[in-house]
């Protein structure tokens, strides 16, 4: 028996020994290599979220319902899709191999800036003039993002443009795009003549307004954002206690008045 328990043992050794080593040294490589600019704000992100749901557990909250309802769930829907949107477009501007696969499906786009205006102003709601500088980026690639989307690139992540026109010219197409955040930087508005690399913004992932809902009377009502507590997480008040409820806590005083 012993014989064949060593056996096995150097049989097994030989065969995971090397995929044990190179898992370490695979994890060394990673090591290696330089932390992304945004993986502070992941890392807080993801604390703040296990923060909450424990802190929830431990002050007697329920647990998750088996089946949400129909609201429930096209919310829990829409905030995955738009954080699985918001890490995708942050790992393009962390890495050159992912920008250039989304430039190949068409979500993502290069070109030159041909023309710069840093210092164009307008009158705000208010009355103010406030810094609205604007270039002009001409690109060769086809442009399928929508006019109205937020832009950013990997040179400045805080930057977002919205596109406000694309025209043809000289087989290519020109972007008049407005930059909208850290107007006030210098270096926020790039000089004619750069290359940039322009995709979706993760803030461009931000959850939608809640659309507007018609009544039975024709009328346009809009929805509320939120949701009511389910019936396990109501306050328990009288008020919210059902019939027999009140006549089973009414009964005793009632027998006890009698005489």
């Amino acid at each position: 028996m012993t014989r064949h328990t060593d056996r096995l043992r150097d049989l097994l050794h030989t065969y995971l020994h090397p995929t044990w080593d190179d898992a370490w040294h695979a994890l060394a490589l990673l090591r290696t290599l330089p932390q992304p600019p945004d993986a502070h704000r992941r890392w807080d992100t993801d604390r703040d979220r296990f923060t909450a749901c424990s802190t929830y557990l431990a002050d007697d909250g329920r647990p998750q319902p088996i089946k949400d309802d129909a609201v429930s769930a096209a919310r829990r829907r829409a905030r995955l899709e738009q954080a699985a949107g918001a890490f995708e477009t942050r790992r393009a501007l962390e890495d050159d191999f992912v920008m250039a696969e989304r430039r190949t499906n068409g979500e993502a786009l290069t070109g030159t800036v041909s023309d710069a205006n840093p210092h164009r102003t307008v009158t705000g709601p208010t009355g103010r003039a406030q810094r609205k500088p604007r270039f002009t980026l001409h690109t060769t690639d086809p442009v399928r993002l929508d006019i109205g989307n937020l832009l950013a690139g990997p040179h400045s992540p805080g930057c977002t443009w919205p596109s406000a026109a694309s025209p043809p010219r000289d087989g290519g197409s020109d972007l008049l795009l407005e930059v909208t955040t850290l107007t006030t930087k210098p270096d926020s508005v790039p000089a004619a003549g750069d290359d940039l690399c322009l995709t979706l913004a993760p803030e461009f992932f931000r959850q939608p307004p809640s659309p507007a809902a018609t009544t039975p009377s024709g009328r346009t009502a809009a929805l509320s954002t939120t949701t009511p507590p389910p019936a396990w997480r109501r306050p328990r008040s009288l008020s919210h206690a059902p019939a027999h409820a009140l006549t089973r806590r009414a009964g005793p005083r009632s027998r006890d008045r009698r005489p």
